[in-house]
């Protein structure tokens, strides 16, 4: 996983400087502006700036401690920059900050001050940025966290439920009947071994109720008929001998903690249409194991595509690390670890999505890869650059 590691030497440098950014993505997941690093920066530029201060510090245990903080600041951003595995360093910055402080030649009371304001600053980032009671974009909803309108059925029957998304939304899981059981094929996908295998349709053939969950947009959202939505189940399930019969198998349960913050609205010829309810599809399914078909393989035109781009920017695309869904109409590729998907349409447009990008990039128009691939590889749309300036 490429996630957090820098792509180039100025922005490993300019770390410290992105780390104090309210955004998502720099060093975790979620939006935690962390400004002592930049603290630490000043301070020893306090230092160093008065004569007094650098004779001072000739002999100071601070030196030593900071050469060790540098040097495990830079192993961190070559292994992984995540800050999980930064928690030593993490917590290394207040002691550093408060060290070089008190080194610098400023008076009692003004390194009270300074050291103060610093952690009013922290104080009101992390305030700005709160963390708690989320996840991910969602809010978290008292008192079930995410929020899911589990009708009677789903608490009482002890179904095993398939998922194909990722994430799995398992979040939702402790919200179903206890003796519920929960499988999710997208984590399966791509090289799998026979014990997989046996373990999947062992679970599948001794389960009495079978039932696919995956996240559902609203009917006015969606394009193309129930028995279409149906047959694009179908194609994906039937690799692992499952299917649905038909649409009134599936019921939606809406959940509030999916619905958008403001809301969407369609514009239809004339008329402006706003989504309603979105939430999950649960379709009843059955298993068939004789009914088990390979999955569909990937367009011959789509393959060529997907392979010219994984040899033009083998960093995100990384040749035989890939989970590709074929699809009626589209190719779906999957790069679990760099954060990227392709998405191949069967007249050989190509776009890519970094995870962390709201909006996909065209790399390919109608079979033919675009120029300047090298130039697209070096700046990914929702990951290069300072956090500042990436764009969207």
């Amino acid at each position: 996983m490429i996630r957090f590691v820098p792509d180039e030497w100025a922005e490993a440098i300019l770390r410290p400087l992105a780390m104090a950014a309210p955004n998502g993505g720099i060093y975790v997941e979620i939006m935690a502006p962390d400004l002592r690093f930049v603290f630490v920066a000043c301070a020893v530029l306090l230092v160093l700036l008065s004569r007094p201060g650098r004779r001072a510090i000739r002999e100071a245990a601070i030196v030593p401690l900071t050469v060790y903080g540098v040097a495990v600041f830079v192993i961190w951003l070559w292994t992984s920059g995540n800050g999980r595995y930064f928690i030593p360093g993490l917590l290394l910055a207040g002691p550093l900050l408060i060290g070089w402080l008190y080194r610098s030649t400023l008076s009692r009371s003004m390194r009270i001050t300074l050291g103060g304001l610093m952690l009013a600053v922290q104080c009101w980032a992390v305030w700005q940025t709160s963390p708690w009671d989320a996840w991910s974009q969602t809010a978290w909803i008292s008192p079930t966290g995410f929020q899911v309108a589990v009708d009677e059925r789903g608490k009482v029957e002890p179904a095993t439920y398939v998922t194909l998304t990722s994430p799995t939304y398992s979040i939702i899981a402790p919200q179903f009947s206890h003796n519920a059981r929960w499988i999710n094929l997208d984590a399966l996908q791509g090289k799998r071994r026979p014990s997989d295998d046996a373990a999947v349709r062992g679970l599948l053939g001794t389960s009495r109720h079978l039932v696919l969950v995956t996240p559902a947009e609203s009917a006015e959202a969606r394009s193309g008929s129930d028995d279409e939505l149906v047959a694009a189940f179908n194609l994906r399930l039937q690799g692992e001998g499952l299917s649905i019969s038909r649409f009134s198998d599936c019921r939606m349960l809406p959940s509030a903690s999916m619905r958008p913050r403001v809301p969407i609205r369609l514009t239809r010829g004339n008329d402006v249409v706003e989504l309603g309810p979105v939430g999950f599809w649960l379709c009843d399914m059955k298993y068939d194991a004789s009914a088990i078909r390979p999955a569909p393989q990937m367009p011959e035109m789509i393959a060529s595509l997907v392979a010219q781009i994984e040899r033009a920017c083998p960093r995100f695309f990384p040749s035989g690390r890939s989970q590709a869904t074929v699809l009626q109409d589209m190719t779906i590729v999957n790069y679990p670890g760099t954060d990227m998907k392709l998405y191949a349409e069967v007249n050989g447009d190509v776009s890519y999505l970094y995870y962390r990008a709201l909006n996909p990039v065209q790399l390919a128009k109608a079979g033919v890869l675009l120029p300047d691939s090298q130039a697209w590889c070096g700046n990914v749309q929702g990951r290069s650059g300072a956090p500042w300036s990436r764009g969207l």
